[in-house]
């Protein structure tokens, strides 16, 4: 599918340029700290055959007859092994010690410099990196804890999710290792013009397609909104940016409030807990934005796609589409 196909009609496609290059000097000064302890490194992803569910282009998830559990060497045969990727990403995890962040960052810089530092903020650190030989992009998450999310992932590849290559415990944290998405954000394009129903239609079909599975591996997005939807040159949907993932959990109520103000379902203000129905809420909001450009508070969409919103965006949960696979039917 084209990328011009979820643009706007009138709206040009946004041309993505790469950042001035950071260069890694400043980070000598990180090192802190002695390795101590041993690691036995996660497995790499590889992508099952099999979908489950197809919206766009299938997911793989847990439920598949054909979506298996990786083997130690992230491989199902020795033939399958050492890709070009994995070949890279085998060198992210090579060290046989538990190292700081500043080390592990230090460690990577032998094969790969910085070319952007998209966030930094107090426990989590984001780098995109570049292999100084293979010219292969990647994203390098570090936390002070660890994300379920990402864990969880390591082992199912999803067309509409960034492919987790790796999830590495540090001494003082964790570094997710992620592919990097080329290409502009909903956000992005929105500030252009609006989308049609089909464009928007197709952007929609994505992000259920990547609440399938997280759904289905027991984790709540909790932050869809158009500045973590992404559309890359190729026109592929991407739902990024799983910071404020959680588990869905039997508790009465969400004990932190995460989300972005506008997306947040009124039980992920901390009156009751948020479920795979919280992350329906958050895409009716973003269909009723990409339509209209306007929350549905104050403007919701006329038709079909309006009933559509209504329903994603009912204040009781039992009013919702129960599940992703729903919502995706009734767009």
């Amino acid at each position: 599918m084209p990328m011009l196909s979820l643009l706007p009609s009138k709206c040009a496609p946004t041309t993505i340029t790469s950042p001035p290059l950071i260069t890694a000097t400043p980070l000598t000064s990180w090192l802190t700290g002695t390795p101590k302890r041993k690691i036995s490194a996660f497995p790499t992803a590889s992508a099952s055959r099999r979908p489950a569910f197809r919206l766009m282009s299938g997911i793989y998830s847990p439920m598949d007859a054909g979506a298996k559990r990786l083997n130690s060497t992230g491989c199902r045969s020795a033939a399958s092994c050492l890709t070009k990727k994995e070949r890279i990403s085998n060198i992210l995890h090579s060290s046989e010690v538990l190292m700081t962040k500043d080390r592990y960052v230090q460690h990577l810089l032998e094969h790969y410099q910085i070319v952007h530092i998209p966030s930094d903020k107090p426990g989590h650190r984001v780098l995109h990196l570049r292999h100084q030989r293979e010219e292969q992009d990647m994203i390098l998450r570090l936390y002070d804890a660890p994300v379920a999310a990402y864990e969880s992932l390591c082992n199912y590849r999803c067309r509409s999710l960034p492919t987790v290559y790796d999830v590495v415990p540090l001494e003082d944290g964790w570094a997710v290792l992620e592919e990097y998405i080329d290409g502009a954000t909903v956000a992005d394009i929105l500030m252009g013009e609006r989308y049609e129903y089909p464009q928007a239609k197709q952007v929609m079909l994505g992000v259920c397609e990547a609440l399938v599975l997280l759904h289905k591996l027991g984790q709540v997005h909790r932050d869809i909104k158009p500045e973590n939807v992404m559309i890359d040159r190729n026109g592929r949907v991407v739902l990024i940016d799983l910071d404020a993932s959680r588990t869905i959990s039997s508790a009465s109520c969400d004990t932190q409030i995460m989300g972005t103000v506008g997306y947040v379902a009124p039980e992920q203000l901390g009156i009751a807990q948020s479920d795979a129905r919280t992350d329906i809420y958050a895409a009716g909001v973003l269909l009723n934005v990409m339509l209209t450009g306007k929350h549905p508070s104050e403007q919701i969409v006329s038709g079909r796609a309006g009933r559509i919103v209504r329903r994603c965006t009912a204040v009781n949960p039992n009013e919702r589409y129960a599940s992703a696979e729903r919502l995706a039917r009734a767009l």
